[in-house]
């Protein structure tokens, strides 16, 4: 009995097979779709609304397709890393039930970039490889110079032939799936098969097509006939699901789980709620998953690792089972945490086995895989409430200089966030303090992204937020990180989104100028700048844009009240400490 309900939780994606139906199309060549066409309608199909990218001569026609599908948006970014970044973030926080290929299943969204040849296709890297390393469901769609013109030195060559850049080669290290579409006949089912292996496998899969593919008119209409395949069952270890939950239920209420991304990717969050219930568990989150259970949970213990709080901790050595749910516990997760995790039984379910020892259950319905395992227990366990304990903080030295403290910007968001927000926090010293001490929002989500950690990434993943939730948005993010991408706020501006970049400047690249003061010799200032007014730059760039600087806490409060009635776009900036020292353990346990 208990096989057959692990079986309906088993994931079903569709294969498809090409056929072409005879064309109805008028005499006109124009009326006759193009295979650019054809790909648009897939993608409106499997639920994507809004496509992300650059432009470029070699993708122009996706982005003529896609732009003339009714119901669909192209947008245009400033840069493919961005483009990149957008399509990330609206696949992390879009996901929701919705049919996708003739079923209807509780799925994640694909978030899709189009990029052109030559360095267009090469600025995705950094942006593929955070959704790699995070296990994101991006499809890249990247346009190339004509199958004719392969390896005769053509502009933005990348078939590998005669000495040419070989883009497969490069894109293949940052996906899933990686295919150079070279088949007219063959690029509907190599797009559907992307989609597939893409949200099957969790990352980004890419279809390459050359000009001349794109642009061709096909004979007939296509369609996609349907034959059902398994793809995801439930693959136990020695243990099995019923295994975990006999060691769970003895270990109750002495559990500790730790949450990671795959369950807001799931859409997990109430099963993760009741698991922690049923086993009267403690919860600790996952940098990357701080929105992964209510900040209102009493099971809630804090942020686990480098960024985390010292009671989780502490819990775990208290604990006889340490349970890891959608996360690999890599290094930013386990930091702090090594010892501790070694003294206690450690079991895992996810996508993929974590980074440490343990006993893992490999499951692509998350979702599903949790609603058997409370059903499972029920029976074995119940336990009382915890007591709510606020996650107490790490103590960071006292600061000597100048401007407003990270706590203080924290606090100040705090009171400026409302409750159906979503915050984007970028890496760096500010998105240190925000894991730390910023709550994520019952309504919202909070993403934080650190797979490749590319400075930056916040501003277009704050943009593609915003398209898929469509509500007021926070990206918060220092100064290096706004000169490295933050002209994105174009984009935010020319589709009135609306955002509020907070930008935390230092003049300096902070992270930078405490690691030269804490591990060498400190004095070479190589990562101080000249002071400037990034709030005035953009004022004169944006005429209209509520744009603010603040000195002081009371000024940044100010400041965040009256953007937060701005329909669009705003911007404030907080002129803060460059020698502050954030909560990042690393640092914490260089100076002690």
């Amino acid at each position: 009995m208990f096989d057959v309900v692990l079986n309906e939780v088993s994931d079903m994606f569709e294969s498809r097979v090409l056929q072409n139906e005879p064309s109805s199309a008028a005499a006109d060549p124009r009326a006759v779709p193009r295979v650019v066409d054809q790909v648009a309608d897939q993608l409106f199909e499997a639920g994507v609304r809004h496509v992300f990218g650059a432009g470029g001569e070699h993708v122009d026609d996706l982005y003529d397709a896609v732009q003339s599908r009714a119901g669909m948006t192209a947008v245009v970014a400033k840069h493919e890393f961005s483009a990149a970044a957008m399509a990330d973030c609206y696949a992390r926080v879009g996901g929701r039930p919705r049919p996708v290929w003739g079923r209807s299943e509780s799925v994640g969204r694909v978030g899709v970039v189009m990029a052109g040849s030559g360095g267009g296709c090469l600025s995705l890297v950094p942006a593929l490889g955070e959704s790699f390393t995070s296990r994101v469901p991006v499809l890249a769609l990247v346009g190339q110079p004509p199958v004719n013109a392969a390896g005769f030195g053509a502009f933005g060559d990348g078939s590998g032939r005669t000495g040419s850049l070989d883009v497969a080669q490069v894109l293949q290290s940052v996906s899933v799936f990686c295919r150079r579409a070279q088949d007219l006949s063959l690029v509907a089912n190599l797009v559907e098969q992307a989609l597939e292996m893409a949200l099957r496998l969790s990352g980004p899969a890419v279809v390459i097509l050359p000009k001349d593919i794109q642009q061709t008119r096909l004979p007939g209409r296509p369609r996609l006939l349907a034959s059902s395949s398994p793809a995801g069952k439930l693959r136990a270890n020695g243990l099995g699901l019923m295994g975990f939950a006999t060691e769970l239920a003895k270990a109750a209420p002495k559990v500790v789980i730790i949450a990671g991304e795959e369950i807001g990717r799931h859409g997990a969050r109430a099963e993760l709620a009741e698991l922690a219930r049923v086993l009267g568990a403690s919860v600790a989150v996952a940098p990357e998953a701080k929105d992964a259970i209510s900040p209102a949970d009493r099971h809630l213990i804090g942020v686990a690792g480098s960024m985390g709080h010292p009671q989780v901790g502490e819990a775990i050595r208290r604990a006889k089972v340490c349970l890891l749910i959608g996360t690999r516990a890599p290094e930013q997760t386990r930091c702090g945490l090594e010892q501790a995790l070694k003294g206690v039984e450690v079991l895992s379910l996810g996508e993929r086995p974590p980074h440490i020892e343990a006993a893992h259950l490999l499951t692509s319905d998350l979702r599903g895989t949790l609603r058997v395992l409370c059903k499972a227990l029920r029976p074995m366990s119940q336990h009382r409430q915890p007591e709510r304990h606020a996650p107490s903080a790490l103590p960071v030295p006292a600061r000597s200089g100048h401007g407003i403290s990270h706590a203080d910007v924290v606090a100040a968001l705090d009171e400026a966030v409302g409750q159906g927000a979503d915050i984007v926090v970028d890496t760096g010293n500010i998105g240190a303090s925000c894991l730390h001490r910023l709550p994520c929002r019952e309504e919202g989500r909070f993403v934080v992204a650190l797979g490749a950690a590319t400075p930056g990434y916040s501003f277009g993943a704050g943009i593609g937020c915003a398209f898929a939730r469509g509500r007021r948005t926070f990206v918060v993010a220092g100064d290096g990180a706004f000169y490295a991408h933050g002209m994105e706020l174009h984009t935010a501006v020319e589709h009135e989104l609306p955002i509020t970049f907070v930008i935390c400047n230092n003049n300096a690249h902070g992270r930078s100028v405490v690691q030269e003061q804490l591990f060498h010799s400190g004095g070479h200032g190589r990562y101080r700048f000249r002071p400037a007014s990034i709030a005035a730059g953009v004022a004169a760039m944006f005429p209209g844009l509520p744009a603010a600087s603040a000195r002081t806490s009371s000024e940044l409060r100010s400041a965040l009240a009256e953007t937060a009635e701005a329909d669009g776009p705003a911007l404030v900036e907080a002129l803060c400490d460059p020698d502050e020292i954030p909560p990042f353990l690393p640092f914490l346990s260089a100076l002690a």
